[in-house]
């Protein structure tokens, strides 16, 4: 070959470099027949990607690619033409799966996230095979990236119905984190402890993950658990989080002893808020005799006595008038006149 033509060729490849896909030299490492061979081609083809003609453009370099079917950039070359003539997600893989994993980057990676930007309901077996095509770093951002899309188009309980009974090792961080709070938002607290005692043994969690963690323990009933991680918090909004959700659990379940104990607590701490320092104030207004007997109520006059102690009376004088004063009719009557339901006790 003159030097000419050398020359020649070395410009149209500069040119095609940068234009058409700049990934440096295609000819790079081709012997002079494949370099000759091939040149026709991948010129043709970026005059007809300077067009427009993404199609035709594709048809030239896969002429190329059957002198030379594993060179890396011709494969890339491919792929771009694909995606901007609109082929497949199927053709558009069948060029990028031939290049080594190591030299991919995140060409694979992009295919997948421009085809799950709607949020799909991959199956197992599509799972599997679209692991098959990207690292296991590659494949957990994708996971992430299309549960988020699953939520944003179709919701919270979808997204994580979708997510729950997928392979772990599709799951980074985000994800878990993703599937240990939704699920104790949905009172799924069973099923949140595991995910959020995980991620807190691979001290990987932060002030919100040991939140939730506290509180899932404590809905699941294992409160002296629940109080040793949430001693660990040093955040005062993950702290104020979950003692706020602490006393309103002793409430709930009448340890009203307890309750005010704790309160009483906080409160020397500023750590209350309004309508909790009304729980205090109440409970505190109460002596031992009726803090025993309010302890022991039937659970129908339980419900306004919470009412009451949050400062909720007309829903208190509504739930009381639903409860049968013959069941224990001196607890009804001492709520009543608490309440100011005077006729109602004549």
């Amino acid at each position: 070959m003159n030097n000419f033509k050398r020359t020649s060729i070395a410009i149209a490849c500069a040119l095609i470099s940068v234009n058409a896909y700049a990934i440096g030299n295609p000819f790079a490492h081709l012997t002079d027949s494949e370099h000759f061979r091939t040149y026709p081609y991948i010129d043709k083809a970026y005059q007809e990607q300077k067009n427009k003609q993404y199609n035709a453009a594709l048809k030239e370099v896969d002429h190329a690619l059957i002198i030379v079917p594993n060179h890396i950039p011709f494969l890339k070359f491919a792929y771009q033409l694909a995606v901007s003539a609109g082929k497949p997600i199927e053709t558009q893989l069948k060029y990028l799966t031939k290049i080594p994993k190591n030299e991919r980057g995140n060409d694979i990676l992009n295919v997948w996230l421009d085809n799950s930007k709607s949020g799909e309901f991959y199956t197992q077996k599509q799972l599997k095979k679209i692991v098959a095509t990207l690292t296991t770093k590659q494949m957990q951002s994708l996971f992430a990236d299309n549960l988020y899309n699953i939520d944003k188009h179709y919701g919270a309980s979808k997204a994580l119905q979708w997510s729950y009974d997928k392979p772990r090792k599709y799951k980074s961080l985000v994800t878990l984190r993703y599937e240990g709070y939704q699920l104790y938002s949905e009172k799924q607290y069973v099923k949140a402890q595991p995910i959020l005692e995980s991620i807190y043994q691979s001290h990987s969690s932060d002030q919100t993950d040991l939140k939730y963690l506290a509180l899932t323990t404590l809905m699941n009933g294992k409160e002296a658990k629940a109080l040793t991680y949430a001693s660990k918090l040093t955040s005062l909004t993950a702290q104020q989080d979950f003692y706020n959700q602490y006393i309103e659990h002793l409430l709930a379940t009448y340890q009203y002893k307890k309750a005010r104990k704790e309160l009483n607590r906080l409160h020397g701490s500023n750590e209350l808020s309004d309508e909790l320092i009304k729980q205090r104030d109440y409970l505190n207004s109460l002596d031992e005799k009726a803090i025993n007997e309010f302890a022991e109520m039937i659970p129908c006059l339980k419900q306004p006595m919470n009412d009451i102690s949050s400062g909720n009376a007309r829903q208190a004088k509504v739930t009381l008038m639903q409860c049968d004063p013959q069941i224990d009719s001196t607890m009804w009557i001492k709520l009543a006149d608490n309440l100011g339901l005077y006729s109602q006790i004549e």
